[in-house]
C-alpha cells in the first residue's frame, strides 16, 4: 500500500492510498479524535486496530526510496501523517492510563510512610549489626595471628605451645558473632574517593553531556573524537 498526500485548493490534503482518495486530513484528525468518554473496549480495539495499520503503514516506509524533488515532498507529508498518527495515540493512551496512574500515586501515598520507616530501621538495624559483626570478625583474626606467632615461637624455643595455642583458638572461636537463622552477614569491600588527582586513568569515565554541550557550542576539535555533522529531520504533528 502506498500512501500519499495531494493538496486541495482549500488548502486541506487528500490521503491517497493506491491511488485512491481514502479521506481528507480534516476527515482523518476528527475520526482519529479523542474522547475522554471512551470505553476501555473501544481503546483496546482502537489500539489493535492502530497496530495492525501501522504495521502494514510500515512495510510501506520501509520500502520508500526518494529518488527526485517530488518523492522527498511526498515522504514529508507522510512523515507528518506519522506524526500526527503518533500525536493522536498517545493522547488517547494518556486519557486512558491517567486516571489509572492518579489512583496508584494515591494508593501509594498512603503507604509511603510507612514503608519508608520500616526501610529506615532496616538500614540501622543492618548498620549496627554490620558494625558489630566486623568488630568481632576483626577481633578474631587478630586473635588467630596471636596463635600463629604462639606456635612459631614455640617452635624456636622447642617448648610445647599446645596448651596456649589451643586457648587462644579457643577464644578466637567464641569471639565470633553469633549466627541467627535468616540473617547472614558477609564481608564485602568498597571505596571512598580521597585523592582525585591521583586516580589512574583507566578509572576515569568520559562525560557525553559535557561532549554535547562542547559540539553545539561550536568546537570541532576534541583529541580523540570525531566531531562529525548528520542531518537531523524536524517535523510538527
Amino acid at each position: 500500500m502506498t500512501t500519499v498526500l495531494r493538496q486541495r485548493s482549500d488548502g486541506d490534503f487528500d490521503i491517497i492510498e493506491d491511488g485512491v482518495a481514502k479521506e481528507t486530513m480534516s476527515e482523518y484528525k476528527r475520526r482519529m479524535n479523542v474522547t475522554t468518554t471512551t470505553t476501555k473496549e473501544v481503546v483496546k480495539a482502537r489500539a489493535f486496530e492502530a497496530a495492525k495499520e501501522n504495521v502494514e503503514f510500515f512495510e510501506v516506509v520501509k520500502g520508500y526510496v526518494i529518488q527526485s524533488d517530488d518523492e522527498y515532498a511526498d515522504a514529508a507529508e507522510i512523515l507528518k501523517i506519522v506524526k500526527h498518527k503518533f500525536k493522536v495515540l498517545d493522547e488517547e493512551r494518556t486519557i486512558s492510563v491517567k486516571p489509572l496512574n492518579d489512583e496508584v500515586k494515591e494508593i501509594n501515598a498512603w503507604f509511603k510512610p510507612a514503608l519508608e520507616r520500616l526501610k529506615d530501621c532496616e538500614a540501622e538495624l543492618k548498620r549496627i549489626m554490620g558494625a558489630y559483626s566486623l568488630a568481632k570478625q576483626q577481633e578474631q583474626q587478630r586473635i588467630l595471628a596471636e596463635a600463629a606467632k604462639a606456635a612459631e615461637a614455640a617452635l624456636v624455643t622447642s617448648s610445647d605451645p599446645q596448651q596456649s595455642v589451643m586457648a587462644l583458638v579457643q577464644q578466637a572461636t567464641e569471639a565470633q558473632a553469633p549466627r541467627v537463622a535468616g540473617v547472614s552477614v558477609s564481608r564485602v569491600w568498597k571505596w571512598e574517593l580521597i585523592d582525585p588527582a591521583q586516580v589512574p586513568l583507566e578509572f576515569w569515565s568520559i562525560d557525553p553531556a559535557k561532549l554535547d554541550a562542547a559540539v553545539k557550542a561550536g568546537t570541532r576539535e576534541i583529541p580523540g573524537v570525531r566531531v562529525y555533522e548528520d542531518a537531523r529531520v524536524i517535523a510538527r504533528s
